[in-house]
């Protein structure tokens, strides 16, 4: 019953205020969760990597920081999917490519 009440006063307040009041605060959760998304998306069903014996993986931590800092600048931009997806797309790309690389490394 309180979900019930809590989605009717949702929709009510979104109907009455302004969307432009949130909008940067949903920019500012987008550019938080997409990059981490992605690297989870990466790391689980891409890559295979377990992480669950590590404190912090600090690779996934500055690629991380990264599409955070993209993420933000391409929303001074218009693309066709917009730049959530952008930034999904090109940070699982840079996710495996350092994992490829990384692995290179330690081969040798």
């Amino acid at each position: 019953m309180a979900a019930i009440g809590a989605t009717i006063l949702g929709t009510i307040s979104a109907l009455i205020s302004p969307m432009d009041n949130f909008s940067n605060f949903l920019y500012l959760i987008g550019s938080v969760f997409a990059p981490m998304i992605a690297i989870q998306i990466t790391d689980y069903f891409i890559l295979k990597v377990d992480y669950r014996q590590q404190n912090c993986q600090w690779t996934n931590l500055i690629l991380w920081l990264i599409g955070f800092i993209i993420y933000r600048i391409l929303l001074n931009y218009s693309f066709p999917l917009g730049s959530t997806v952008t930034t999904i797309i090109v940070i699982i790309a840079m996710t495996w490519g350092t994992c490829r690389v990384m692995k290179l490394v330690k081969a040798k």
